[in-house]
């Protein structure tokens, strides 16, 4: 469950001056170049391994994780389909 105040950062990210970044492989790239603030994860990912290699990277790097269900972080991140994962640089 996403938290609402979570919710909130990502839909006002522009006024923010906070960009945020949908998918996998942009998701773990700004993780691995240490620019995520916040990381969404996709509790229904299929197939789960798919977010496994962001979830271990998040953890690492010590940012925060939140799931929720990916059609909730396509929505989020303002992307026009499902996202398996997405970010807050």
């Amino acid at each position: 469950m996403i938290p609402d105040e979570i919710k909130e950062r990502f839909l006002n990210a522009d006024g923010r001056k906070e960009r945020v970044w949908a998918g996998a492989n942009q998701t773990y790239r700004m993780l691995s170049n240490g620019d995520a603030k916040i990381v969404l994860l996709a509790d229904n990912a299929k197939p789960p391994e798919i977010v496994m290699p962001i979830e271990a990277e998040a953890k690492r790097k010590k940012v925060d994780i939140y799931y929720g269900p990916k059609e909730e972080i396509g929505k989020l991140a303002k992307c026009p389909r499902h996202a398996t994962a997405a970010c807050i640089v």
